[in-house]
């Protein structure tokens, strides 16, 4: 071999060897393995699970797979923080899927909202037409005073998808700041009308009625924000497959239940609701699954259910109240008032029954029985507005005078207006307790106020002019009698 080939052959092996050099300084470096999350209190199929996908990552810490798979089990069992690290592992072996940089963000609920920005631009780089990647990233926007970036995104959506609750919701809130009352209103009551469990939309939709003077729409709007809990978060049917579909824990499938249920999604929330099931049975999610049968119209089905909870479980009280709700509802009203008041006897507490109940007592002529279960809302240290309209109301215009009580009535009804604002329902019910304490002129410039709000429109309105001829003829109004 001459020295020109040994030479040339060495050259070679030079090239060749930096050429593999210069690649593998392409290549990623594999971060460090991360110690799995803290699994004592979690469920035992949650923490092998846990451990057996982190033993994975250790495994095969370049892999892209590994990692997603590991961020999706911390995720679907809210191990945020390590769920929100191992989102970044996956992006960094997995650059071109908007999914990972987009779920951190959501991992991420304490971080800035520059920080929240810098991640949903980057996932909305990827993909550009995703719906639920522009509603977070526009609400980052907003948090962090971008206004027209959020309303430009918003208005996507809606391009996308016209009558998009949040994104309806979203453009009402700059309308707002914007003092566009008119322009909130209208995106508001569209953000209801396309998902009537939106919570929140209800609640602005109360003050921003309220500042355009419809008092009678922000009462409205009021009494449905406060049947509803909790918050309505941005539906996304593909992260929440994804996370349904890689969850083993029971707790995991039974909050996605409720979630679904708070939100009005019935079909999805019974499929989450069975997933727990199998995993293991119980009253709870019996008593849950009755709920959304129940609101489904399945209505037979539900009480069905849950009479056999109560039968085999007497002392199981949610079952009792979720039974004697529905059972209002029907033909079978009296066992509804019964199983009711077999919930406030064993939990005083429950304030939250205590409406219906009373209602339904009152239709049936029980008064006693009414007046005793609004006793807790007699507490104006603790007033309760919903309370106090009904104890003032039904004290100051009970028919049989033996179980009317005009001072008390009075009180509660101030208390009630203190509490909720010179809304015309709340000055209706102030000018009868001021009736039946027989200070007419006094009653008469309270429905004045109530008439004078433009708001008050319709039936409500014709009413209170009819109570307002009786003060002027120095009458107190009375209710109907009960049949």
């Amino acid at each position: 071999m001459s020295r020109r080939t040994i030479i040339m052959i060495g050259l070679l092996g030079v090239v060749l060897l930096l050429g593999l050099l210069a690649a593998w300084s392409w290549v990623p470096e594999a971060p460090p393995p991360i110690p799995p999350p803290d699994v004592a209190d979690a469920e035992p199929l949650v923490a092998t699970t846990v451990k057996a996908a982190h033993e994975e990552v250790v495994a095969e810490p370049r892999s892209a797979a590994a990692w997603s798979r590991y961020a999706l089990i911390l995720d679907a069992h809210e191990m945020l923080i390590a769920a929100a690290d191992a989102y970044r592992g996956a992006a960094r072996f997995d650059r071109g899927n908007a999914a990972w940089p987009y779920y951190e963000a959501l991992c991420r609920p304490d971080a800035t909202a520059a920080e929240h920005v810098t991640l949903l631009e980057r996932a909305l780089r990827l993909a550009p037409t995703s719906v639920p990647v522009k509603l977070h990233l526009a609400q980052a926007h907003l948090r962090a005073g971008n206004e027209d970036r959020a309303s430009t995104l918003w208005t996507e959506v809606l391009d996308q998808q016209p009558q998009h609750p949040h994104a309806r919701f979203g453009l009402g809130r700059i309308a707002a700041r914007r003092d566009d009352l008119p322009s909130a209103i209208g995106h508001a009551t569209a953000a209801v009308e396309a998902l009537p469990g939106f919570r929140e939309a209800w609640a602005f939709l109360t003050v921003v009625s309220a500042r355009h003077g419809d008092a009678t729409g922000a009462a409205r709007a009021r009494k449905r924000a406060e049947r509803l809990t909790g918050a309505t978060s941005i539906d996304d049917p593909e992260r929440a497959h994804r996370l349904e579909a890689i969850g083993v824990s029971r707790n995991h499938h039974a909050r996605r239940g409720r979630a679904h249920l708070l939100a009005g999604r019935n079909a999805e929330a019974m499929r989450s609701l069975r997933q727990a099931q199998a995993i293991r049975d119980g009253n709870d999610i019996r008593t849950e699954l009755a709920l959304a049968l129940a609101r489904s119209q399945k209505i037979g089905a539900a009480i069905a259910m849950l009479e056999k909870i109560v039968k085999r479980t007497p002392a199981f009280v949610p079952a009792r109240r979720t039974l004697g709700g529905i059972l209002l509802q029907t033909d079978r009203r009296a066992d509804g008032v019964t199983h009711l008041l077999s919930v406030v006897r064993d939990d005083p507490s429950d304030r939250g029954v205590r409406i219906p109940l009373a209602q339904a007592l009152l239709g049936a002529g029980r008064i006693a029985d009414a007046l005793e279960t609004l006793a807790p809302f007699r507490d104006l240290d603790l007033p309760h507005p919903a309370g106090l309209e009904l104890l003032a109301w039904t004290l100051a215009s009970y028919p049989e005078e033996a179980h009317r009580d005009p001072t008390a009535a009075l009180s509660f009804a101030k208390a009630l207006v203190a509490t909720r604002g010179r809304d015309p329902r709340a000055l209706d019910v102030l000018g009868a307790a001021l009736a039946a304490n027989l200070r007419f002129d006094d009653a008469i410039r309270a429905l004045d106020e109530a008439l004078a709000n433009p708001g008050l429109l319709g039936a409500p309105r014709a009413a209170v002019r009819q109570r307002l001829a009786l003060y002027r003829s120095r009458l107190p109004f009375l209710q109907p009698p009960v049949r």
